[in-house]
């Protein structure tokens, strides 16, 4: 499976995010954006899987990104 995330610079110059976390907001920002998906539909486990990084960490940043409200979850969290 190939996966495309494009990073753009305000995401970690005005956003101050992590490299780790703009690769996961920036994953995240573009499925949003588009109109064939309109969000992220999967697991936190599997977003690690796809990013090509570390479960747990992974996790953290998803949480984070909910907590500085970048991101928004319909399960709640």
């Amino acid at each position: 499976m190939e996966v495309q995330v494009h990073e753009y610079a305000w995401m970690w110059q005005r956003l101050g995010l992590s490299l780790a976390e703009c690769r996961v907001f920036a994953f995240i920002y573009g499925l949003t954006k588009s109109k064939k998906y309109g969000g992220y539909d999967g697991s936190k486990r599997q977003l690690a899987l796809l990013l090509g990084l570390d479960v747990s960490g992974t996790k953290k940043i998803f949480d984070k990104l909910i907590d500085i409200n970048l991101i928004s979850s319909l399960d709640g969290k």
